[in-house]
């Protein structure tokens, strides 16, 4: 096979292919949340991560239903997690305008929430926007409330 000339196992192929996902993630909630006003770029990186997950589901059970390749030592893969994460971090920062283990919290509450809804969209167990697709914007809005800083606003 082609692929084996270009990496060592299956396991290898399978976290570039991670890697790439990741990389990709964060280009969709990068590219979404940049040009966004302060309090509206936490919205627009949570909508942006359902959006993707969503379109490309096989993609996105591997970039985190499979644990052999979460776990794994690949740099590359760790990188471009990291960076994914980064970026809802930095949306928190900028919606909250904190840098401290509240925004750290409320980063992964964020992160917790997406990922949750977008797997049980993938999996079909709620349906919700597909009926209603401004409710999306709505939810996160309302899951995601940070209070603004009265000089963010």
């Amino acid at each position: 096979m082609a692929s084996y000339r270009h990496f060592p196992n299956k396991q290898a192929l399978l976290g570039a292919v991670a890697a790439s996902g990741f990389n990709r993630l964060y280009l969709a909630m990068k590219n979404d949340g940049q040009n966004q006003p302060a309090n509206m770029q936490l919205l627009a990186v949570g909508v942006a991560y359902i959006n993707f997950a969503i379109k490309n589901p096989s993609l996105y059970r591997l970039m985190f239903g499979t644990p052999n390749i979460i776990r794994s030592n690949f740099p590359e893969l760790i990188e471009a997690r990291d960076k994914s994460y980064q970026c809802c971090f930095d949306a928190v920062i900028s919606t909250s305008g904190t840098n401290d283990e509240l925004a750290q919290k409320q980063a992964l509450s964020l992160w917790a929430l997406v990922h949750g809804y977008s797997s049980m969209m993938i999996d079909g167990a709620i349906e919700y926007p597909k009926r209603n697709p401004s409710a999306l914007k709505d939810f996160i809005v309302e899951k995601l409330t940070i209070p603004m800083p009265e000089n963010k606003k």
